[in-house]
């Protein structure tokens, strides 16, 4: 039953032919699912851009679990007409200021979150680029961006820390902290929480719950 919940949610996904390997690498289940990383996803030969996509609808799916039954995958709803604010004479004697560049557009409305539209969307398409690039990879820049600003940050993150984070299969050089293996992989979960963060921003009620469990 689980493994046919796989093969349902893929099937959903347009990536059904990913099943059968994915199976056979042990990810028959959606909770493990859930835990599929880059790397693995390297190891059964699943390209880049269906990478993407399938690291997408799983957070979309795990966004729907924290929200509960009936949850759908939102959609961003559309923008009202922009209304310009009727112009004011300036007071006599001082000169009209004018604005280097057009205005701002005005915040939707939400509660507990304002944001633009183009705000959202400008968020929402730098994280396609991250997907791009692929978590485990911006998890390891970001480490080390992270030590170069503040190299005393680096003492957190003792061999004992590292090893915890490190696959089984990777190597773990206690001397070499900005070549770990195990630095990597936590920061990936990092990078993957921001994307969980970015598909529910257009639904905030729902994504308040999902964070609090990371």
């Amino acid at each position: 039953e689980e493994g046919l919940e796989v093969v349902a949610f893929l099937r959903d996904a347009g990536l059904e032919r990913y099943a059968q390997p994915l199976a056979a690498h042990g990810f028959d289940d959606m909770e493990v699912l859930l835990l599929i990383d880059d790397l693995d996803l390297k190891d059964i030969g699943v390209p880049r851009g269906h990478v993407v996509k399938l690291k997408k609808r799983l957070r979309e799916y795990e966004l729907s679990l924290d929200a509960g039954p009936g949850y759908s995958t939102p959609c961003p709803p559309p923008a009202p007409p922009a209304r310009s604010p009727p112009a004011r004479a300036p007071p006599a004697g001082r000169r009209p200021v004018r604005c280097a560049e057009p205005p701002c557009e005005a915040p939707a409305k939400s509660e507990g979150l304002v944001l633009s539209s183009t705000a959202l969307s400008c968020i929402e398409a730098s994280w396609e680029e991250v997907q791009e690039h692929g978590v485990v990879a911006v998890g390891g820049l970001l480490y080390k961006h992270v030590f170069s600003l503040a190299p005393q940050a680096m003492d957190s993150f003792p061999v004992e820390v590292r090893l915890r984070y490190r696959e089984w299969l990777e190597d773990e050089d206690p001397t070499n902290l900005m070549e770990s293996a195990g630095l990597r992989n936590l920061f990936s979960k990092v990078v993957n929480a921001i994307g969980c963060t970015v598909t529910g921003l257009r639904d905030f009620g729902r994504l308040v719950p999902m964070l609090t469990k990371l």
